[in-house]
């Protein structure tokens, strides 16, 4: 996990060092002190989009993340942020230095003093982003060659607002020719990054484009139908695997075996477990099982092998089931108002209590869509990989569902074991966990 962030001279006034002691970390304060920034600044380092600090003012940034793996070995991962601005001759450069330390500890072997052996190796790479690689990776986007034609496709000013919109790393020749190098000192985590104004996005197109704006809460909403599809072709696919072996198993594997009433009990589970996959439209309606009524001694070892397998098909949906029913359980705990909320492989169906199906999701209120975004992204965009990067969860939020938010989220980072950090000027978001809290206007030491 992260486990600190030092900045120096952020905007040429803050000095922030912020220690990450858990895995849910909010940081608060007034605006215009750098909470989004903070933020940010981690989404663009772990999404090696190091043309953002180019662009950024400061002194240094130095990130450190620490890691342990199941073999009790510590990676300790250290980034250093080196600003080199030289405002006489107008030079900018920004040195960006990635330090990888592996300890290995041994509980077993000890010196000959008794204590336990420590080893450790250091990986170190350094680079420079300076004016010739910005005008390399602009260049590579005929920004540079066809201005015109990019300030009439885009809605931007600057290169900076046409890089955050168009850059893409795998494109960067640079950050591909030391991709194995930034791979292995980054590791495989991943960033989320829930932004301020998540309810849509605009594509940076101009008026004449359809593509203008993408509402986020029909993305989800396709994103979970395709989620759907997946899971029922890798169900097609398991079940293919399952059926090929039934003869063979229960002609020559000693299948265990089972009693007429713990067949039964198994039967009853099987049932249970459709009942509810049915709930959210995992299984079909006419999905039953078998009744065989009374076992006879012949066909005992078949049913009691076709229960069994029926149960490790139905293992398949167990994830996509358990992510459904915490955010079905999230969501209407909240309460929508005067509507219910039900899944499918079309995706999110919002249903009012007369019954009608509201045809667009982006018709439901603010607060109502922000709801659905963040715990979408909570429950079915994390793992214990992710970072999840929260700017103003409390935006357009009623009182009452803020309070119970913090609790939620602390919930799941430690259920799934992900990181969450959050920026937020609401006291009632945070709900007196104030512990939690690094407030920047507080804690900044100013240039």
């Amino acid at each position: 996990m992260i486990s600190r962030i030092e900045i120096k001279s952020l905007f040429g006034l803050y000095n922030y060092n912020i220690g990450f002691d858990n895995n849910l970390q909010i940081i608060t304060g007034p605006n215009g002190y750098g909470k989004t920034t903070i933020l940010t600044i981690i989404k663009n380092l772990f999404e090696k989009n190091f043309w953002y600090f180019y662009y950024l003012e400061f002194e240094s940034i130095n990130v450190d993340i620490v890691e342990q793996n199941i073999s009790k070995n510590i990676n300790s991962l250290n980034i250093q942020i080196q600003s080199d601005d030289n405002i006489e001759e107008q030079n900018i450069s920004k040195s960006i230095t990635i330090i990888r330390t592996r300890y290995e500890s041994s509980d077993t072997e000890v010196n000959r003093n008794g204590l336990k052996v420590e080893y450790y190796f250091n990986n170190e790479k350094k680079f420079e982003i300076d004016d010739q690689y910005i005008q390399r990776i602009c260049r590579d986007y005929d920004y540079r060659f066809h201005p015109r034609a990019f300030y009439e496709r885009y809605a931007i000013k600057s290169e900076d607002e046409f890089l955050s919109y168009s850059y893409n790393s795998e494109r960067d020749e640079y950050i591909k020719k030391f991709g194995n190098e930034f791979d292995l000192l980054f590791g495989d985590k991943s960033i989320n990054f829930i932004g301020a104004n998540r309810i849509y996005r605009n594509n940076g197109y101009n008026h004449n484009s359809e593509e203008l704006i993408k509402y986020t809460i029909d993305e989800i909403s396709s994103e979970l139908g395709k989620e759907y599809e997946k899971q029922q072709n890798n169900f097609a696919e398991e079940s293919r695997k399952i059926d090929a072996g039934f003869i063979k198993r229960l002609i020559n594997e000693d299948n265990p075996v089972v009693s007429d009433e713990q067949l039964d009990i198994n039967i009853q589970e099987l049932e249970t477990t459709i009942k509810n996959y049915r709930k959210f439209n995992i299984v079909a309606n006419d999905f039953v099982i078998e009744k065989f009524g009374e076992y006879s001694d012949k066909y005992k070892d078949a049913i009691s092998l076709y229960v069994s397998d029926m149960r490790k098909k139905m293992e398949i949906f167990k994830p996509f089931y358990d992510k459904l029913e915490t955010f079905q359980s999230f969501i209407s705990k909240k309460g929508l108002s005067d509507k219910q909320i039900e899944f499918s492989a079309d995706g999110i169906k919002i249903i009012n209590t007369n019954g009608v199906t509201l045809e667009n999701l982006h018709k439901l209120s603010s607060g109502e869509q922000n709801l659905l975004i963040l715990y979408y992204n909570l429950i079915f965009k994390s793992n214990n990989r992710t970072v999840l990067l929260i700017d103003e969860p409390e935006n357009s939020m009623h009182m009452a569902w803020l309070n119970d938010m913090l609790s939620d989220y602390k919930k799941m980072a430690e259920n799934i074991g992900c990181q969450i950090i959050i920026a937020t000027h609401s006291p009632a978001f945070i709900n007196g966990e104030w512990d939690l809290t690094y407030d920047l206007f507080e804690k900044t030491t100013k240039q």
